[in-house]
């Protein structure tokens, strides 16, 4: 995944005669939907030298604002120094930035909590749309996992409740952005949880 405040953007190269191009890509993008785009006003422009014809294409576009949606429009300009038409418009949400002192608070029977130091809730490039604590039986976090979240940016506790007793317990902390894509913190464990009382005697 791209780090916070950066966006790859995948697409194929067009044709052109002759081929390889030999020309460039521009990429504007804004954080506000229909804005007025213009290759003058460009922020990224990239060499399409030596490129092939509908060969796949990526462009990272770096210094964006955290957990921020941008939209993002392209052009190609050839050899001759004439421009395409823009691309389709694209919108993509930049990941949140990750949250720091993350640990567990307490592991019990069927549950467990953990804290972390909450980001500020301004401005929101500096904050997230959320919180989730996960927890699974496998380190890798495959198949069944649990969670708990939160929309609540000012959150710093989270409690994951339907854990199995005396089960070793992998857990881990992350912040999501506008589209819930999560920005993994911290891995918290292997962790057990506590055994069942016993019950019945006389």
């Amino acid at each position: 995944a791209a780090p916070a405040g950066t966006v790859r953007l995948s697409f194929t190269a067009p044709a052109e005669s002759p081929a390889p191009l030999a020309g460039l890509y521009a990429v504007q993008y804004a954080t506000v939907a229909g804005a007025a785009y213009s290759t003058a006003t460009a922020q990224v422009l990239v060499t399409t030298s030596g490129v092939t014809a509908g060969a796949v294409q990526t462009i990272a576009a770096a210094g964006l604002d955290a957990n921020t949606t941008h939209y993002f429009r392209l052009w190609t300009r050839d050899a001759g120094l004439n421009w395409s038409p823009s691309s389709n418009e694209a919108t993509v949400a930049t990941l949140a930035p990750a949250v720091t002192g993350a640990q567990l608070s307490g592991v019990f029977f069927t549950s467990a909590t953990a804290s972390w130091a909450a980001l500020p809730a301004l401005p929101s490039s500096a904050s997230a749309a959320g919180y989730i604590l996960e927890a699974s039986t496998a380190s890798d976090f495959t198949g069944p996992v649990l969670s708990s979240s939160t929309t609540n940016p000012s959150l710093s506790t989270l409690t994951v409740q339907g854990l199995s007793p005396n089960t070793t317990t992998y857990f881990r902390v992350s912040s999501f952005n506008p589209v819930s894509a999560k920005t993994l913190s911290a891995s918290l464990g292997p962790n057990s949880t506590l055994a069942s009382l016993p019950y019945g005697i006389a």
